[in-house]
């Protein structure tokens, strides 16, 4: 049986320059083993995008431009129990003074968990994808503006869109969320955040790497007819790469 149920989603902005190291150690060393202890909560990965990921970025609004963390958590059931845990959790610990001020959460909310898929060379099950040891991730985070195309984008992002990204190089598998309708902002936000999507495709590989491989797939799609014309069905907020962080004690990028 599938344990995965839910996704947590933040998108967030080191605001000090220098604050980099200092972030990522509070982070790993106090804030994620703290909601991986609670119930319901299964699995805590957080993802970083330097100048070079940035720049590499197909889309990025301007609600999220500057944003260079994702941070993910992954839910099980009892779901309403994890969800109540892990709010006293962040008021519990910001009213201890246990938190890292200089950041910015650009939007934050819980998406509901739609399908898992693995690439056709690999043996595990999609439901694995997230467990598996990767070198970083493409994130596409967009909002279903006309609902009325709403199951046909569904359908062509399942049976089309999705499986033609798992033949790009380096994509080991894709976890499909959907807002659950409390997606918070720091701004007015963009969009519409109760029918928002986020792709999580998970890469073996480079990350720059898929990212210069995808634009000559995209032309493919092209010519063999398999690209949907969103026109103005769709708005894309993020589209870009995210790399691992391996050892955030050393994780100084941004301060070198």
């Amino acid at each position: 049986m599938n344990k995965l149920k839910s996704g947590f989603f933040a998108v967030a902005e080191v605001d000090d320059p220098k604050g980099h190291v200092e972030y990522n150690r509070y982070h790993s060393y106090d804030h994620m083993p703290e909601n991986l202890a609670l119930d319901g909560v299964v699995l805590g990965t957080r993802w970083a995008a330097p100048k070079s990921y940035m720049d590499a970025r197909l889309t990025a609004h301007s609600s999220f431009s500057s944003s260079q963390y994702l941070i993910h958590y992954l839910m099980t059931e009892p779901l309403e129990e994890a969800y109540r845990q892990f709010a006293e959790l962040g008021q519990r610990t910001r009213s201890l003074g246990r938190y890292y001020p200089a950041r910015t959460i650009h939007a934050s909310g819980h998406f509901d968990f739609l399908k898992a898929y693995v690439s056709p060379r690999l043996p595990i099950s999609p439901e694995a994808i997230p467990f598996t040891p990767h070198r970083g991730v493409f994130v596409v985070i967009k909002d279903v503006v006309d609902v009325e195309k709403q199951q046909e984008l569904a359908q062509w992002h399942d049976q089309i869109h999705v499986p033609d990204v798992l033949k790009v190089r380096g994509v080991a598998g894709c976890c499909w969320y959907e807002s659950r309708g409390d997606v918070r902002s720091s701004n007015p936000g963009p969009g519409r955040p109760e029918r928002r999507w986020v792709f999580v495709y998970y890469l073996d590989d480079d990350p720059l790497e898929m990212m210069a491989d995808l634009p000559n797939r995209q032309a493919e799609w092209r010519a063999a007819g398999r690209c949907y014309d969103t026109g103005q069905s769709v708005e894309v907020l993020m589209a870009g790469p995210y790399q691992t962080i391996d050892d955030p004690q050393n994780y100084d990028w941004n301060e070198q």
